[in-house]
C-alpha cells in the first residue's frame, strides 16, 4: 500500500481488521466489506471508518463513491470459503484502462477459493497469494539462532514482528478493540470452538496464565 491509494479489505476478522489499520498507516484509503454488524463495530472502533455490510447495502456502489469514480488499485481477501462472487464484485470496483481492462492487484490472504479464467477474463489484474510472514516462518534453523543476511533480507519474520509489536505500544495500532474473551490457557479446545461457532459475538481471545479474571 502507498501513499494515496485506494484499497479494499474483503473480511474484517482480525487478519482483515489488522490488514486494513495497516493500509491506513501506509496511507492508502481503505474501504472494508464484511456480513456481521459486530465485525463492523468493532473495526469502526479501531479508526476504520469506510465499512460496508455487504447484505445491507450496495457494496460495489459505496465503494466507487468513496474513490470517486476512479476505481480502487489493491484488495486484499481475508476470508474463508467460495471467493468467485466477491471477485466479481471486486473487479467491478477496481481501476480500469482507457481499454476497459481492470487494473490493480488482489491478494488471497484468507482461505479462500477461487477459480479463475484464462485470457482477458482477469483484465491486467495481479492476483497473488500470501500466507506467510516473510523468510524465517516455518525455518528450524532460523528460529534456533540463526540470522539472514539484513542486506539481502531486510524484511524477515522477526522484523516484522517486531514493529507489528511496536505499532502496538505506540498505539497505533488498535488491537483492544478485537479482545472479546479472556480464558485460562486450559480452555484453549473451548475457544477454538466458540470462535467458529460464534463469529458474530466471539473474534479475539487473550489465554491467561491462572485463573480467568
Amino acid at each position: 500500500p502507498r501513499l494515496g491509494e485506494y484499497g479494499l479489505i474483503i473480511g474484517l476478522g482480525i487478519v482483515g481488521n489488522l490488514a486494513a489499520q495497516l493500509g491506513m498507516l501506509c496511507g492508502a484509503r481503505m474501504a472494508a466489506w464484511e456480513t456481521l454488524p459486530f465485525r463492523i463495530g468493532i473495526a469502526k472502533a479501531c479508526g476504520i471508518g469506510d465499512c460496508f455490510d455487504v447484505k445491507a447495502v450496495d457494496a460495489v456502489a459505496a465503494t466507487q463513491t468513496l474513490t470517486a469514480g476512479y476505481g480502487i488499485e489493491f484488495a486484499i481477501f481475508a476470508f474463508g470459503g467460495s471467493a468467485g462472487r466477491a471477485y466479481e464484485s471486486t473487479s467491478a470496483c477496481m481501476c480500469q484502462s482507457e481499454d476497459g481492462h481492470m487494473m490493480g492487484r488482489v491478494v488471497l490472504v484468507g482461505g479462500c477459493e477461487l477459480t479463475l479464467k484464462g485470457g482477458a477474463w482477469n483484465g491486467n489484474i495481479d492476483i497473488r497469494a500470501s500466507s506467510r510472514s516473510r523468510p524465517g516462518y516455518h525455518d528450524p534453523a532460523y528460529e534456533l539462532g540463526r540470522d539472514y543476511p539484513k542486506v539481502f533480507v531486510p524484511f524477515d519474520t522477526r522484523r516484522n514482528v517486531a514493529e507489528i509489536l511496536r505499532l502496538i505500544a505506540e498505539k497505533r495500532l488498535q488491537v483492544d478493540p478485537m479482545t472479546t474473551h479472556r480464558m485460562p490457557l486450559e480452555r484453549c479446545d473451548e475457544a477454538a470452538d466458540l470462535l467458529l461457532a460464534a463469529p458474530d459475538s466471539a473474534l479475539g481471545v487473550i489465554f491467561q496464565m491462572g485463573s480467568e479474571q
